[in-house]
């Protein structure tokens, strides 16, 4: 097992599962903002999860009213996309800092998808 820290939230990583939970280490407004990053993963997850776009996103299979997410566990890509990568995602204002997307099945998978604004349908 092993703890990961961002700006709002704590993800436990333990086998193939990433435990999402908001994070008061930053104080309230930031637990507030973890909660409602939960919260729009799952709706985001929910809204392309039987659609074209759902091989690129990392599912949440359990949300406990965004208290505690539980997704599969991806490996981040540790380099920033190419512009033709970020085009390729279904996800509008992704934070390309390289931690946020990873490699499934020899194609692209967002696994923090809470923070961005917009998502986009793929056109296939």
């Amino acid at each position: 097992m092993s703890i990961r820290r961002g700006m709002s939230r704590m993800v436990l990583l333990i086998g193939p599962w990433a435990i999402k939970v908001p994070s008061g280490h930053n104080g309230l407004r930031l637990w507030v903002n973890g909660w409602l990053a939960n919260l729009l993963e799952t709706e985001r997850w929910r809204s392309v999860e039987h659609t074209q776009s759902a091989p690129f996103f990392a599912p949440v299979y359990v949300s406990l009213a965004g208290l505690l997410i539980v997704m599969r566990r991806e490996t981040p890509l540790q380099r920033r996309l190419t512009a033709i990568g970020c085009e390729v995602l279904p996800v509008a204002n992704l934070d390309n800092n390289g931690q946020n997307v990873g490699m499934r099945d020899g194609h692209l998978v967002v696994f923090d998808y809470g923070g961005a604004e917009n998502y986009v349908e793929i056109r296939v």
